[in-house]
């Protein structure tokens, strides 16, 4: 009974807002057992409403002091938080849902946190349909909303978690995972460049490079000539500080016609710089 209501809550929420509130306030008080079986019912729903988000508040701290011994409801909870903070339902703040889901959850639900927060991304395939009313309605939303936060959220988690060290070896993956979210960096700049040289000694895949690649090759013309008119030098000056990084633990061979055009790029407006990543 209590994984049904929790799968139905938004439909009870619709047809009775004031019962459901009152339920959930009493459902606060279950014994473990039964909690569970609500909860997951909750995180099998078929989406995240920022009404019941709000509402559901003091079962989504109960949720992150729960042990799920990993599983799909953990990974759940994970994703209805980052949603939550994705809408402006929650903030980076000390009692916070996101930053308390960061303080303790383990590596590997964090690593999938990132990756549920990559998948926000436009994708390609998207664009390449042609432009469409609903997808510039979601390029609009994208760029106001979503983007911001999300850069937002990676500048909090390098200055609280990767640059003073708490995360260990364990988040290397984590580490690897963030540099995914260079598709979202409207430009390169003097302080997201240290977000990207720091993980880059932890890429473990192919995969993670060559999103990177495919990323930096995106962001080394973006920047506005009438503000910066140095602004495609200074980002082949990132870029190649990037790239001997790079360097420093492999050697791509993959991708390489972004490969290509990262380099041609470094040699036409750094040509100095060039020269030392080519010898």
């Amino acid at each position: 009974a209590y994984t049904i209501l929790g799968e139905y809550l938004p439909n009870f929420f619709y047809l009775d807002k004031a019962w459901v509130e009152s339920k959930v306030k009493e459902l606060e008080k279950l014994e473990d057992k039964a909690w569970f079986t609500f909860i997951v019912g909750y995180f099998y729903s078929s989406k995240v409403y920022d009404n019941l988000f709000v509402l559901m508040r003091q079962h989504y701290e109960r949720a992150l002091r729960y042990d799920f011994e990993g599983g799909r409801a953990q990974e759940l909870l994970a994703q209805h938080i980052a949603i939550g903070y994705l809408r402006d339902q929650d903030d980076l703040v000390n009692d916070g849902l996101i930053c308390k889901f960061l303080q303790t959850a383990k590596p590997e639900t964090i690593e999938r946190f990132i990756g549920f927060i990559w998948m926000q991304r436009i994708n390609k395939d998207e664009t390449d349909l042609g432009e469409t009313p609903e997808l510039a309605e979601k390029k609009k939303h994208w760029l106001q909303v979503i983007t911001p936060r999300i850069i937002k959220l990676w500048q909090y988690i390098f200055e609280n978690y990767q640059k003073t060290q708490k995360w260990d070896k364990k988040f290397e993956k984590v580490n690897s995972e963030l540099v995914n979210l260079s598709v979202f960096l409207p430009e390169l700049n003097e302080t997201n460049i240290k977000w990207i040289l720091f993980p880059i000694a932890s890429l473990d895949s192919f995969m993670g490079a060559s999103f990177l690649i495919e990323y930096l090759k995106d962001l080394k013309d973006k920047g506005d000539i009438n503000k910066d008119p140095e602004f495609l030098k200074r980002n082949a000056t990132y870029l190649a500080e990037i790239w001997s990084v790079m360097l420093e633990k492999f050697a791509p061979d993959f991708d390489l016609d972004n490969v290509q055009a990262i380099l041609s790029f470094i040699n036409t407006h750094q040509p100095e710089l060039a020269r030392k990543i080519f010898n």
